[in-house]
């Protein structure tokens, strides 16, 4: 099983802004995804975002990054990314895992990631940061919670951007806060996840 870089990052950049192609977004209720017409769009805002629908109306409580990167590193029926076998939360419904945690472990137990720097300061993440290629993965802990809270795909530009979802992010716009470390979490730690190119086959 090979990782298609290229197309992880081409569908990244393709709906940074908008909902992914399995039309769904993951949500921050009792049942965490919400199906949404074609032509979904995000509203960012300084702390989060909204989806807007094509009608006007707006979800709030969007919380979209784990599925997000799920679509840019798997294979959505739809539109593949990179076409890694991801873990389906959720088989008949949203596609891929539904939290920053769940996008850890799971990528983590099947052996598609190697952590190059664990929970990590920003300083200690700074300095390994140029062990990240375009298209791996930044994951954010979360101490008030005890858990990841966010996760990004690293695009390793000149301005160290990430792209995600959940207050939208990509190099295809120079907006201030694309940044890596960009992350509105209360001493936020940093894991930064490289991914293997050849990926174990998993069952």
């Amino acid at each position: 099983m090979t990782y298609n870089r290229a197309k992880a990052l081409a569908y990244a950049r393709k709906y940074w802004t908008k909902s992914c192609s399995d039309l769904y977004i993951g949500v921050r209720e009792a049942t965490p995804y919400i199906k949404v017409p074609n032509g979904t769009d995000f509203v960012r805002t300084d702390t989060n975002e909204t989806a807007k629908l094509p009608d006007g109306k707006e979800i709030d409580n969007v919380d979209d990054c784990a599925h997000f990167l799920s679509c840019c590193l798997g294979k959505e029926a739809n539109e593949a990314g990179g076409g890694l076998p991801i873990q389906r939360d959720f088989p008949t419904a949203i596609y891929g895992v539904i939290s920053a945690r769940r996008m850890f472990s799971t990528l983590s137990e099947d052996g598609f990631i190697e952590t190059i720097v664990e929970k990590a300061s920003h300083d200690q993440a700074a300095n390994k940061l140029s062990q990240l290629a375009a298209g791996d993965l930044v994951f954010y802990w979360d101490p008030s919670v005890n858990a990841y809270g966010h996760c990004a795909m690293y695009l390793a530009d000149a301005k160290k951007r990430i792209a995600c979802h959940t207050r939208c992010r990509c190099d295809q716009s120079n907006e201030t806060g694309q940044e890596w470390n960009s992350v509105l979490i209360t001493n936020v730690k940093y894991t930064l996840a490289r991914i293997r190119d050849a990926a174990p086959l998993v069952a």
